[in-house]
This record gives structure tokens, sequence and C-alpha cells, in this order.
């Protein structure tokens, strides 16, 4: 069975709502006014729509974006990657967290500065986008 399509007749305003919908997975509370202003902290929007118009299928004969259910789920899950890592970076660079490569795993290894037994990796939890 072939998969359904969708045509994104508004990129902007679907870019706005994967951002968001993808942040609001990440966090604990859902409270989606503020966040949306603090987003381009993280991933901007036109970063958003970039990933949106290359993970697509092409264009339809109105020139409007097609995905299908498969790319939605793939641009939701790197979206919620995006934030997440941008996240732990911004802790690690104001001093919050310790980072250091690891090539076994080949990802980032975060940690707090005087427990090295409680690790993050630059990947989210599963389940959480």
């Amino acid at each position: 069975m072939k998969s359904k399509s969708f045509s994104i007749i508004d990129l902007e305003g679907f870019a706005k709502s994967m951002r968001l919908a993808a942040s609001v997975a990440l966090a604990e509370q859902q409270s989606g006014e503020d966040r949306e202003e603090d987003l381009d902290d993280y991933i901007s929007l036109r970063q958003t729509t970039d990933l949106i118009k290359n993970r697509s299928l092409g264009k339809d004969e109105e020139d409007n974006y097609i995905i299908n259910k498969k790319i939605f789920n793939r641009i939701l899950d790197e979206l919620g990657e995006w934030i997440y890592g941008v996240g732990l970076s911004k802790l690690a660079s104001g001093g919050f967290v310790e980072c250091v490569w690891d090539d076994k795993s080949n990802t980032m290894i975060f940690y707090l500065p005087n427990d090295e037994s409680k690790t993050v990796t630059s990947n989210p939890p599963k389940g959480k986008t």
C-alpha cells in the first residue's frame, strides 16, 4: 500500500508548529506560549524550514512541499535532537555540565562537574520526541 502524502500549504506555520511540538515533547511542562519565543535560541525558523524542505518528497503542482507520515516523524525527531543537543551545549558552555567526546560510542558525553557517574549522551532519551 502506498503511503499517503500531504502538501504543506503554509511552510512557515508548519515549521513553527513542528518546532514547538518538538520542544514540548522534550519538556516536562507543556506551556508553549513562552517557549515559542525562546526557540530561536535553539533552532531558527529558517533552519526549521530548511530541514522540512530537505526532508520533503519534493513539491506538488502548486509549489507546496510534500511529506508523508514517515517524513513527518523524521522531521519531528531531528528537531527534537537538535533542540536537545543545543540545550546540552548551552549547559556545557555555561559551566553547569562538563562534556567529553566518547570515541567508543561516537557521541558527546555530558556529566556534572563533580559527579562523573551521572552522565547523559547528546542523544535525547527515546520516547521524548
